[in-house]
C-alpha cells in the first residue's frame, strides 16, 4: 500500500503561550487525526512540542506533527477553522 489518508480533525486543548507573553510553561497544543478509511480507520491524539505522543504508526506509515498554527496572540480564542497541522509522513 502507497498511500494512507490523514485527517486533521479538531485541536482539543491549546496552553500554548501567547506570542509575546511570558509563562511559566510554554504549554502544549492536542492534535485529533484520523488515518486511513473504514474499518482500517483509527483515530489518534498528538501533541506539539511540550508532550508526548509527537507521532503516530499507522498502515506501514509513521505520521508525525511537526507544526500547529497559528500560535496564540493575548488572550483571543483561535477559531477551530483557521487551526493548520503540518504533518510528516514517512512510509517505513
Amino acid at each position: 500500500e502507497g498511500r494512507v489518508p490523514v485527517r486533521f480533525d479538531d485541536v482539543v486543548t491549546d496552553s500554548r503561550c501567547p506570542t509575546g507573553e511570558q509563562c511559566i510553561t510554554a504549554g502544549f497544543a492536542e492534535v485529533v487525526l484520523t488515518a486511513g478509511e473504514g474499518t482500517e480507520a483509527a483515530e489518534y491524539h498528538l501533541f506539539t512540542e511540550g508532550r508526548e505522543p509527537r507521532a503516530f504508526t499507522h498502515a506501514g506509515h509513521t505520521v508525525t506533527l511537526v507544526s500547529l498554527a497559528p500560535h496564540p496572540k493575548g488572550s483571543s480564542t483561535i477559531p477551530k477553522a483557521e487551526y493548520r497541522a503540518t504533518l510528516e509522513v514517512q512510509r517505513q
